[in-house]
């Protein structure tokens, strides 16, 4: 900490130089001290005082301290000597006695003083209303902007401001007022009553609740805390303005209401609450009975020849639009496209136990629902009428055990394993175009609720002679619940 005396065109300047925040402070001494510096060269003669110390110098050399009086107050000219000799020799001289002050104390003044101005200004940002009440509920203080704040929401008129206007008073007033022209309001007065009863008793040590303060231009919303106050056996009431706070917790609700649905079309809703609890973990989950198609679009990809790109987008986008609408109505889920080929599974990530009677039910919609849209789409897409008309659906269904999880940590995609999936695809590339193509696993689960053709014996790759059912239609009009988005 460092004081230098400066002559400049016969005027003397007092130079302080913070050497840990690396901030220089000059004021005039001729012109007399700020009330601020006035004060703190007032606090350390106290404070040289109380300490009875009789020399101070950081180099070790001995210097009188002065009176208090022998500080130049903030309308006197500079007549008094202050001398400081730091360790590297730097000196302030002026006429008369000579001062050295500590470099801690005068370090730490400063530093308190900059933490109390820092104080005053987050307190002042953040408390805005201010009272006192008694026991009983007296007003014992207000703070201006109480006034206006209370006379601004109606719950004390001019008359009812002055201290010794009874605050409970008041509150059961616009509880009364409010149970007729806003029953939510007067929740918020009856539960704010009982909180300040509670810390006034003695009951609660404390108190605190968010409330809406709306008006025709302005919509706020406030934190009032209650606090004990022990002198008086009341409280003291404060109402922050938490408007912004409250904005931005909003905004912040929609983004992850937003988020949220974007991983609930990406992923199955069970497995994002997975994800949000373990997102570093791998996800695994054994099914000992599920139900896996896969339907394919036979003559798609002949189609896309006559198709520019957007057209092939546009119609695969029909077509599996169709068929994503289909999986909520039947309660099975989603989980993948192959190029012109549909994936989805029943029973998972949820299981239930008719989830073969839902999947060949969804397949048994979707055959029946591509002819009418091939007809449809002659409209938008004329020059491909021939290729639409020999477009078909075949599907390939079949239900056993498998495995359901997320792997790796970029671009999450939920999937399933196992010979169940196998079989199904074998299901689907060796059956009949226009039809649904199920094992046996999945005919011994429907019977009785699906009409069937068959068996046949096919021969699948990988998996030898395998037996095949054609689902032809459901014996009763089944109602199945959606599934919740």
């Amino acid at each position: 900490f460092i004081m230098v005396g400066l002559d400049t065109w016969k005027y003397e300047w007092m130079v302080w130089v913070h050497p840990s925040r690396l901030t220089v402070r000059v004021f005039h001494r001729a012109g007399g001290l700020p009330a601020n510096y006035d004060r703190i060269l007032q606090d350390l003669t106290k404070r040289a005082n109380l300490e009875n110390t009789s020399a101070i110098a950081p180099c070790g050399s001995s210097v009188n301290l002065p009176s208090p009086g022998a500080f130049p107050d903030s309308g006197s000219a500079a007549s008094s000597i202050w001398s400081l000799s730091d360790r590297s020799g730097v000196t302030a001289t002026s006429a008369s006695t000579g001062v050295g002050i500590k470099d801690n104390l005068a370090c730490e003044l400063f530093e308190a003083e900059d933490a109390l101005q820092t104080l005053e200004g987050a307190l002042k940002g953040l408390v805005e209303h201010v009272c006192v009440i008694s026991h009983e509920g007296d007003l014992k203080m207000v703070s201006n902007s109480w006034r206006v704040f209370s006379e601004a929401n109606g719950e004390l008129d001019l008359a009812q401001t002055c201290l010794g206007a009874n605050y409970f008073d008041t509150c059961r007033n616009s509880m009364a007022r409010a149970d007729v022209d806003d029953p939510e309001e007067a929740e918020f007065a009856r539960q704010a009553l009982e909180g300040i009863l509670d810390v006034v008793n003695g009951v609660s040590p404390s108190f605190s609740m968010e409330y809406p303060c709306h008006s025709p231009t302005q919509h706020r919303w406030f934190l009032m805390y209650v606090a004990p106050l022990e002198s008086c056996g009341g409280a003291v009431i404060s109402h922050i303005n938490i408007t912004k706070r409250h904005e931005m917790e909003e905004m912040l609700k929609k983004q992850r209401e937003t988020a949220d649905e974007l991983l609930a079309n990406t992923l199955p809703r069970d497995v994002v609450k997975m994800l949000k609890t373990e997102p570093h973990n791998a996800i695994a989950l054994a099914f000992p009975s599920a139900t896996v198609s896969f339907t394919d679009l036979c003559g798609f990809t002949a189609l896309c020849t006559h198709l520019t790109a957007n057209e092939v987008v546009d119609m695969l986008n029909i077509f599996f639009q169709m068929m994503d609408d289909l999986t909520e109505e039947t309660g099975i889920e989603k989980i993948k496209t192959i190029g012109d080929c549909y994936m989805a599974a029943g029973g998972v990530p949820s299981f239930c136990p008719d989830h073969a009677v839902r999947m060949v039910a969804f397949c048994l919609k979707v055959a029946a629902s591509l002819p009418r849209m091939t007809k449809e789409l002659v409209q938008t897409f004329p020059h491909v009428e021939n290729a639409l008309q020999c477009l078909d659906a075949r599907v390939g269904v079949n239900s056993g055990p498998l495995v359901a999880g997320v792997i790796g940590t970029r671009r999450y995609c939920f999937d399933v394993w196992g010979d169940t999936v196998n079989t199904a695809s074998r299901m689907e590339s060796t059956g009949e175009r226009g039809s649904v193509n199920v094992s046996q696993s999945t005919y011994e689960a429907t019977n009785g609720y699906v009409e069937f053709i068959g068996p046949e014996l096919v021969e699948a790759k990988g998996k030898g002679t395998l037996r095949r059912w054609i689902a032809t239609g459901m014996k009763t009009d089944m109602k199945f619940a959606r599934k919740k988005n």
